[in-house]
């Protein structure tokens, strides 16, 4: 695929793509653009005709590199370039427009709001250096691809390669379409992913949006929104807590980050469900899949269960369970439970379906239903260590048929 511009005598100009999303971009951008400058690295650049002009750097004779093309000095706000060898650019402080073919592009932006279309070949883009970049577009096709967007408000379009983005204090808007490495920085980014990512997340506001892979998306020091899309993977939420993560319709692993969280199940995937050490709620959602979810650390801990046969851990912390529908396991080892006296509220046991499971605590099924408090409906078992386990709606221990202690 290729987009075109018509040159002198009327010859056209191609630029090869190869990537239909930045053929189409770029085919847009000529449209506004007349016969070009040809450069050549030999002889003086003759000034734009006008601020439509754009600079065409041509293959050098014999395959040689193009010399470093510094805008700012020729005049020119719009370069093509169909150089089959790399290809280095620095932009100027205004902006600019690049469109580049498949012979791969090293672009240092000085400033203002560019645009950046690579057809192919392995692409640098950056707008470090401490440069103010106020806002940038960026399309990268099938190419093995470095975008760094260090400043600014960004849109970054990163094609079917193995891709590198790392942002910095902007706004970022980022669809990844190959095999990418997002690094996020301290501004609000929104990451989608096509595919399948790795994405860390900074001190700013992540957002991530699934696609048909299994990503890996690792929240910083921020708080993050995820939703694992139709693929699965394993999702953190962000240290400053707040999160909200939607699993994936695949099988994932979520770990809810800082308190005040919330981790939903999705799909039929068998999903693990981790809490963190502050107020976390763990939800089965409409997930049909048999899933597992530990409490953690925290207090105030609020688990429901899906319509699969799940299993609950109790933690260390003050936590409410509700296996939902389907045969569901609650279970205490000391090894994630012991250490205080708190209190785990399991508001639907269903005796006779549901299963209670406690190891480690070296007690007997006798000594643990011996002691057990009944009143209102509920009954109340003590561990060793403390522990409560209230059992809303069971009138007594005795008749749970599937306890197991070891």
């Amino acid at each position: 695929m290729s987009s075109t511009l018509a040159g002198v005598s009327g010859t056209n100009i191609t630029v090869p793509f190869t990537d239909s999303g930045a053929a189409a971009l770029a085919t847009s951008l000529l449209a506004g653009l007349t016969t070009p400058t040809f450069y050549s690295p030999n002889i003086v650049t003759p000034p734009p005709a006008s601020a439509t002009t754009p600079l065409l750097v041509t293959s050098v004779a014999g395959g040689g590199s193009v010399p470093l093309i510094a805008l700012s000095s020729t005049g020119y706000t719009q370069l093509i370039n169909i150089n089959t060898s790399t290809t280095s650019v620095i932009g100027g402080t205004g902006s600019e427009t690049i469109i580049s073919g498949t012979g791969g592009l090293v672009f240092n932006t000085g400033g203002g709001s560019d645009t950046v279309v690579a057809g192919g070949g392995n692409n640098l883009i950056n707008t470090g250096g401490g440069i103010n970049n106020s806002a940038g577009r960026f399309s990268t096709g099938s190419g093995s691809d470095t975008i760094i967007a260090s400043s600014g408000n960004n849109t970054i379009t990163a094609g079917t390669g193995n891709n590198l983005i790392a942002t910095g204090t902007g706004n970022n808007l980022i669809t990844s379409q190959g095999a990418d490495t997002v690094i996020a920085g301290s501004g609000r980014d929104t990451v989608g992913v096509e595919n399948a990512a790795t994405v860390y997340g900074g001190s700013g506001q992540l957002t991530f949006i699934g696609g048909t892979g299994n990503s890996t998306v690792t929240a910083g020091t921020g708080s993050a929104t995820i939703f694992g899309g139709a693929g699965g993977g394993s999702f953190s939420g962000g240290a400053s807590g707040s999160n909200i993560i939607f699993a994936g319709d695949g099988q994932s692993t979520i770990f809810a980050g800082g308190a005040n969280s919330l981790a939903v199940a999705a799909g039929s995937g068998a999903d693990t469900l981790v809490a963190s050490a502050g107020n976390t709620t763990l939800s089965g959602g409409s997930s049909t899949g048999d899933n597992t979810y530990f409490a953690g650390s925290g207090n105030g801990v609020l688990i429901g269960g899906g319509v699969g046969n799940d299993t609950i851990f109790a933690g260390r912390g003050e936590a409410t369970a509700f296996g939902g529908a389907g045969a569901d396991t609650f279970a205490f080892f000391s090894s994630q439970t012991s250490g205080t006296s708190h209190t785990i509220l399991i508001g639907d046991f269903t005796v006779g379906a549901d299963a209670l499971v406690i190891s480690g605590y070296g007690v007997s099924a006798s000594s643990l239903l011996s002691s057990q408090q009944t009143g209102n409906g509920s009954t109340t078992l003590t561990l060793p260590d403390g522990t409560r386990i209230v059992l809303a709606g069971v009138s007594s221990a005795n008749t749970i048929n599937n306890l197991s202690v070891g």
